[in-house]
């Protein structure tokens, strides 16, 4: 009888502690606002993000219409993809932190993205680029996608 009530205790425990070493990532599924400040100014807009594990998709709404977002949340490091098109379409990466309903950063365009300002020795403007972001309320209950 005590090695059965042992082993339902241990199978218990384990039930209830294994997804917390397992990696999970945090759900970043629901509506943020999403705010870029860049030598220009400041920018916001509504980021919607949709989760599969790690992975995350989504679209961007602001001044200048929608964008596609793809990323990945490690721990609490976020990666973020934007695609900006205009007269040619432009990437821009972002990097940061979760913090709770909270993310901040910086980001930059990509590599290959075009663009880019110079300054009078031609060199690229090297100027930090911020942003944050605050989930919106009643946005966090929003199921993650496991497929």
């Amino acid at each position: 009888m005590h090695k059965a009530a042992r082993a339902l205790a241990l199978v218990s425990l384990l039930t209830f502690t294994l997804p917390a070493f397992a990696g999970d990532a945090a759900n970043l599924a629901g509506q943020w606002k999403l705010s870029m400040t860049a030598p220009r100014g400041t920018t916001e807009g509504t980021l919607s993000l949709q989760q599969d594990g790690t992975k995350l998709t989504g679209n961007y709404k602001g001044p200048r219409g929608e964008s596609p977002v793809t990323g990945n949340i490690d721990g609490s490091f976020v990666s973020l993809h934007l695609e900006f098109k205009a007269k040619r379409t432009v990437t821009v990466a972002f990097t940061g932190n979760l913090d709770g309903d909270k993310m901040s950063g910086t980001f930059a365009r990509q590599a290959g993205g075009g663009g880019g300002h110079h300054n009078r020795n031609g060199n690229k403007n090297q100027t930090n680029r911020t942003w944050s972001a605050t989930r919106l309320q009643n946005s966090s209950s929003l199921p993650e996608t496991n497929q």
